[in-house]
């Protein structure tokens, strides 16, 4: 459990739902890589981290937003053409949420307004990965709970071969 007891959530997930698989990859990612519990994070499209049945969800949304550690929008070429997303990431602007932007980049990704001149982790490199894994775990885990080394690259090295194009 990350030592910040105050979030319901460690880490929320903005992600389009036609990148379902991606966000899934991620989640496994996050839990072997930084050592975190399904219940720490939010990814809707993810039955394990999805809303409960019968939610509220702009209200549920909104409050995990603002309440989380780290807002990690997936931005990928279907990102400009969720709604939800767009919402998210006004969300958390306006609500001032520690920002991850965690990229896909292909020759028709666009990056959000809100979220251009951010520095962001390139899901296409290892060593972005490994350095994203490493900073959550740095900010969300006492240093006796942490992932070793060689756990968060095979973690990073598991991401790469579930999202290869």
């Amino acid at each position: 459990m990350p030592r910040n007891a105050d979030s319901e959530i460690a880490v929320f997930i903005s992600h389009s739902h036609r990148d379902k698989n991606i966000a899934e990859a991620l989640v496994n990612f996050l839990i072997a890589g930084v050592g975190l519990e399904p219940d720490d994070i939010r990814c809707t499209s993810h039955s394990p981290t999805g809303l409960a049945i019968g939610s509220l969800i702009a209200n549920r949304l909104r409050d995990e937003i603002e309440n989380c550690d780290y807002f990690l929008p997936l931005i990928t070429p279907n990102t400009l053409s969720s709604e939800f997303v767009a919402f998210e990431i006004g969300a958390a602007w306006a609500l001032e949420t520690s920002l991850a932007p965690l990229v896909l980049e292909s020759a028709t990704t666009k990056i959000p307004a809100l979220l251009q001149g951010l520095v962001y982790c390139d899901l296409k490199s290892l060593d972005a990965l490994i350095q994203l894994v490493s900073e959550l775990s740095q900010e969300l885990f006492y240093a006796q709970d942490r992932r070793s080394p060689n756990q968060m690259l095979s973690a990073a090295r598991t991401f790469l071969a579930a999202t290869a194009v």
